[in-house]
């Protein structure tokens, strides 16, 4: 069974995107890890597994491992399960509207809406929390849970 350390709940959305906060589990002690808190903007509902449509992944659990993606020109997380495989290329990367997310995550210091702003500090400081965890040994996952 894995450990959830990133909780995204979904709490915006509008015809052109949805945003949620999200939040990493506190790390343990002795780590120099430090919790990361944030915003993320996704695509628009409904949630659908099917590729190609411009909506938002279902809610539920997703395992991370790290992806060498060659358009960002560095390692990002990648989220997968069983109804949305790593085939689909789900990342958590930057970008700021919902024509940066192809289906992906954005994240982001503040929100408003259809926008997340501060997204690449946000997601340095993401990935450095990350970077302190074997992400590629299956164990860890994503959570999205919806409270509209």
């Amino acid at each position: 069974m894995s450990t959830t350390i990133i909780t995204v709940t979904r709490r915006w959305q509008t015809e052109q995107s949805t945003i949620s906060d999200f939040t990493t589990i506190a790390p343990g002690a002795g780590t120099s890890c430090t919790q990361v808190r944030g915003y993320i903007l996704e695509e628009k509902g409904p949630s659908t597994a099917q590729r190609n449509q411009d909506r938002r992944i279902p809610a539920g659990v997703y395992t991370l491992k790290w992806h060498n993606s060659p358009r960002f020109g560095r390692m990002l997380p990648l989220l997968y399960n069983n109804l949305v495989p790593a085939s689909r290329y789900i990342l958590i990367h930057s970008g700021n509207h919902s024509g940066h997310t192809e289906g992906c995550l954005l994240v982001g210091t503040s929100k408003s809406e259809n926008f997340v702003g501060g997204s690449r500090p946000k997601l340095n400081e993401l990935l450095q929390f990350l970077g302190c965890y074997d992400l590629n040994n299956g164990n860890y996952s994503l959570e999205i849970k919806e409270s509209f």
